[in-house]
């Protein structure tokens, strides 16, 4: 059974889901990057994650285990989070099965009825770790707007950000094109090449 949170979250559409957990994954992503501390991590948990999951009947309120860590460690931790997840996200656009089946199978992900079919949410339990949740967002994003990732997903090849620019180059790094993108003109051209040669 759901929550009375798990209900209201049905009223919203696909696309405003999608937006949210795109933007709240890009947050982390960003705060890794600009060395967030504890403090940063809980209120990104309490004011941009736990807003947008699910908390499913039968889940206990204990505190998740990043509640548990020392404030030193948590820089490192956020870090290295933020590497792993840019990481995962490079492989997204072209096999999306790694994400999404990891996702599903933590319980980090589900699939929620209602009346026009059903929505796909992160769900907030206490035992998922940071890069779980992180990567629920973009996994959660990515089913329901997958042409975004196979579209526009880039990943600077100089300093990592992960952007939807359809151009593929990073607002930082202008002139560099997104490996992404490099990868699938290669695959593209390996593929014209055979048919023609």
């Amino acid at each position: 059974m759901h929550s009375t949170l798990a209900c209201t979250a049905l009223s919203h559409e696909a696309p405003v889901i999608a937006a949210a957990c795109r933007s709240a994954g890009r947050t982390f992503l960003e705060g890794a990057r600009n060395g967030w501390s504890k403090r940063e991590l809980d209120r990104w948990l309490i004011d941009e994650y736990a807003p947008i999951s699910v908390r499913l009947d039968g889940d206990d309120d204990d505190l998740s285990p990043e509640s548990a860590l020392r404030a030193s460690g948590v820089a490192e931790l956020i870090e290295l989070v933020g590497v792993a997840v840019t990481e995962a996200l490079r492989s997204l656009a072209y096999d999306p099965s790694g994400v999404i089946d990891a996702a599903l199978r933590k319980g980090a992900i589900v699939a929620l009825s209602h009346d026009d079919g059903s929505l796909w949410m992160p769900v907030d339990r206490p035992d998922l770790d940071i890069e779980t949740r992180v990567l629920s967002l973009f996994a959660t994003d990515y089913l329901l707007n997958p042409e975004a990732y196979e579209d526009d997903l880039s990943v600077c090849p100089c300093c990592d950000r992960v952007s939807f620019d359809a151009f593929g180059q990073c607002p930082r790094c202008s002139s560099a094109e997104s490996g992404l993108r490099r990868i699938g003109s290669l695959i593209d051209d390996q593929e014209l090449q055979s048919r023609v040669g």
